[in-house]
């Protein structure tokens, strides 16, 4: 017969608890919010019977921020592709939260003489919402992962929304127009209601 030692049991159960407690107080990882917006790929067409245009055509959004900043994110289907926009391509990214008058929009527009980064309100008017410029944003056009990064400083953006961590964003639209002289069409369209509470861990790096 085995005698085992009162002291050599006594460690063991203390182990053996010590072990079992520390596993007890082990909170689980919280996953990164990642694809907030989904959209599938080919509908970037304005009639429906002209072929995709690749450039506009969006596959999915996402928002990120920390203390500092707020990112936008659109990814489209090719933006190194050939688009049938004849003076210009727009891109934005709209939020809501619980406390927004108005959509908070992120957007990049291009034009015959170039191409800005903005953020500010859609404002509702007779007929038609117009993007109410409030500043310029930073952003990045990145070919290679075919994505625009937008940010904004959230102490400039305090105006419009509360988006300092803890708060939510409730909802995120994302769409793409094109221009034709003075004729400016949406051509794809996504939204999600999908949460997302500002400061949490995303699969965006805010201000990349």
């Amino acid at each position: 017969m085995r005698i085992t030692r009162p002291a050599l049991a006594l460690a063991l159960t203390a182990s053996f608890l010590a072990t079992g407690v520390a596993s007890a107080a082990k909170k689980p990882v919280a996953k990164p919010t990642c694809n907030i917006v989904v959209d599938d790929a080919g509908d970037a067409s304005i009639t429906g019977a002209d072929p995709s245009d690749g450039t506009l055509d969006i596959l999915g959004a996402d928002v990120a921020s920390d203390a500092k900043t707020f990112t936008a994110v659109l990814r489209l289907k090719d933006l190194s592709a050939s688009s049938f926009a004849q003076t210009g391509r727009n891109y934005y990214v709209q939020i809501t939260t619980a406390t927004t008058q108005n959509p908070v929009y992120f957007s990049y527009e291009t034009d015959p003489t170039g191409a800005t980064f903005n953020w500010g309100a859609l404002v509702p008017g007779a007929g038609a919402s117009t993007y109410t410029p409030s500043g310029k944003a930073t952003g990045v056009v990145d070919k290679a992962k075919n994505e625009i990064r937008i940010s904004v400083p959230v102490a400039d953006l305090s105006a419009l929304a509360n988006l300092k961590p803890g708060n939510k964003v409730l909802t995120v639209h994302a769409n793409s127009t094109a221009a034709f002289v003075v004729l400016v069409t949406d051509v794809d369209t996504a939204d999600s209601s999908k949460v997302y509470v500002t400061g949490a861990k995303s699969c965006v790096k805010p201000g990349k």
